[in-house]
């Protein structure tokens, strides 16, 4: 704020200069009035400027929120593709195993037919149905 202020010329009646050479308000001289009504300004504008520097800290907190917040939706986003990615990895794996497993399966059909019983038939169906469960999900 700077030290002198730019007011309105003051009023042009005044009491005479009573062989002062000077025009007076009163008691008052121009640059008391001037003074008087500086102090004035200054007394109205101070709790003005305090609340506009504390506006201005607001804004800031609340754009460093902003900030803060963008990055952490940023971090949320690639977070989502990473995980996104991943289980399109895990899925395409075990598409892969399923197909190995059929095969191991179809192989125990054939290896052991007539003898089940005696064969890991019935624990590479249950984890066949455990894969095809499993891919159903992520479909």
């Amino acid at each position: 704020m700077t030290d002198k202020i730019d007011l309105l010329p003051l009023p042009e009646d005044y009491v005479g200069d009573e062989g002062l050479g000077e025009k007076r308000y009163g008691p008052y001289s121009p640059e008391q009035m001037e003074d008087y009504a500086r102090a004035n300004i200054a007394r109205a504008v101070e709790p003005l400027q305090a609340e506009i520097e504390a506006l201005r800290a607001e804004v800031e907190r609340l754009r460093a929120d902003r900030d803060s917040w963008e990055q952490q939706a940023s971090d949320r986003v690639a977070d989502w593709h990473a995980e996104h990615l991943r289980a399109e990895q895990l899925a395409e794996a075990l598409r892969d195993a399923r197909e190995f497993v059929a095969e191991a399966l179809s192989d125990e059909r054939a290896k052991f037919a007539g003898y089940e019983a005696v064969s890991d038939i019935a624990g590479i169906e249950a984890t066949l149905q455990k894969i095809d469960a499993a891919l159903g999900q992520e479909e």
